[in-house]
């Protein structure tokens, strides 16, 4: 998913999992509300503004994007994900909360936490840069310390490469 004031074209080339795949992935550009074709466009109900709001609309949307992937495409529906930059990060960390059920795995790209979150646990990866100054690097570590209690995760992690950080203690399946 696409930030704000950015397109969908415009995160092609940030993950381009379908070439990173070797051509085993499906990979879906979907485009916010607004003015078009592909010029700028955002996510939520506040067309201009930059403030995610979740509504109806764009979880509707994305179901039936998943939908109609699943009936033109031979997919493995228990291995979709989704993952969103920036405003699209905050959207992502929502549809984690709103519907887990949707995705097999969420992974925000430089974004804050869920709005609110009922009773919802989702296996989730969580990038953050220190070069953004839109969305600083506190929104992330939020972001993280929403999931690692949401998930009822340890606190102690282990690194591994490129200064990820494992977390300990976290159900199997997150």
């Amino acid at each position: 998913l696409h930030g704000f004031d950015m397109n969908n074209i415009a995160v092609v080339d940030l993950f381009n999992f379908t070439e990173r795949s070797g051509g085993q992935a499906i990979t879906v550009w979907p485009q916010g509300e607004g003015p078009h074709p592909g010029d700028v466009s955002h996510w939520g109900d506040q067309v201009l503004q930059s403030t995610w709001v979740p509504n109806d609309q764009n979880y509707t949307f994305l179901q039936e994007i998943v939908a109609d992937i699943g009936e033109r495409y031979c997919i493995d529906q228990d291995r979709i994900f989704i993952a969103g930059f920036s405003m699209g990060a905050f959207f992502t960390n929502q549809i984690a909360c709103d519907h887990a059920d949707l995705f097999r795995g969420f992974a925000p790209v430089a974004g804050g936490k869920p709005q609110s979150c009922a009773n919802a646990q989702s296996a989730i990866m969580i990038q953050h840069g220190t070069a953004d100054d839109i969305v600083v690097l506190s929104s992330g570590e939020e972001s993280r310390d929403f999931w690692l209690d949401q998930n009822e995760c340890g606190s102690s992690s282990t690194s591994s490469l490129n200064n990820c950080a494992f977390y300990d203690g976290c159900p199997d399946d997150k």
